[in-house]
């Protein structure tokens, strides 16, 4: 389990006229540069109009604090900034924060926390889990993207493992506005306490987003496998050729989606479901 380490500070922002009071979870490796730090090591937060630079000493104490213009803003400095998705994403009982590291930008539509304050976990770009706050947290990362997720109490060790071979099945963009993979990333946290193989049956589907699918509803309405009339439903909601991620995008909720996260690899080893060559 890997040991985090908490910055806490109050500045007054002279632009916004307030104080705001900021947390900051970092891991070992970049508490240790901090201290080392022989001069200032400055952080960034997005204030809308302007972004507030709080400068600390290797101490963790604040010795400067300034807003500045985002046109004034000066070369190399990265400061995250939220996205917020243009398609709606369910609600999930798990708090999951979706981050793009090298865009430095997150979606914290399922976040019930402040998410500046765990953004730094996912810096290293590496698989990890940390306890913050007597609450173990899981940052699963693959290229410049990362999920960070508050561990659910009832999920198995061996969920980690699964979430992230899920995670590296991705070959889309930018997870914070990929509303396929949120859709799917999100339903299979939700039914990973029921179901802990859910994430190798949603892989199938997670390397297909992209391509083009044909579905033949009639063999499938046909076929002596009860896949059931929900998804008999969503199938037939959509064209006999369609993109797998409007396929997900046309589920019903999580049920609907997560009884095609099941149902996917089988449809496909049948022949119910083709990709289409390009």
């Amino acid at each position: 389990m890997g040991e985090t380490f908490q910055l806490s500070f109050t500045v007054f922002c002279p632009e916004c006229k307030e104080d705001y009071n900021y947390r900051v979870f970092i891991d070992r490796e970049k508490y240790g540069l901090l201290q080392e730090a022989e001069g200032i090591t400055s952080f960034f937060f997005d204030h809308g109009s302007h972004f507030l630079e709080v400068s600390l000493n290797g101490k963790g104490n604040v010795m400067e604090v300034k807003a500045v213009p985002w046109v004034q803003a000066p070369e190399g400095v990265s400061v995250w900034r939220r996205n917020s998705p243009y398609f709606p994403v369910p609600n999930s009982s798990v708090d999951t924060l979706f981050v793009n590291r090298r865009k430095r930008v997150y979606c914290d539509v399922n976040w019930r926390d402040d998410a500046l304050s765990f953004l730094p976990l996912a810096e290293s770009g590496r698989n990890a889990k940390y306890l913050v706050d007597g609450k173990e947290y899981w940052v699963l990362a693959h290229g410049s993207n990362a999920v960070i997720i508050k561990r659910c109490e009832l999920w198995k060790d061996d969920v980690f493992n699964r979430l992230s071979a899920l995670m590296k099945e991705f070959r889309g963009g930018d997870v914070t506005m990929d509303p396929a993979f949120q859709r799917i990333f999100l339903s299979v946290l939700e039914a990973s306490a029921d179901d802990a193989y859910i994430a190798l049956d949603a892989a199938r589907l997670m390397s297909d987003l992209g391509k083009t699918v044909a579905i033949n509803l009639d063999l499938i309405t046909l076929s002596p496998v009860p896949f059931g009339g929900e998804l008999v439903e969503l199938l037939s909601s959509v064209e006999y050729e369609t993109l797998v991620d409007f396929l997900v995008l046309s589920a019903n909720g999580m049920r609907e989606l997560i009884k095609l996260l099941k149902s996917y690899r089988l449809l496909k080893n049948l022949n119910l479901i083709k990709i289409i060559e390009e």
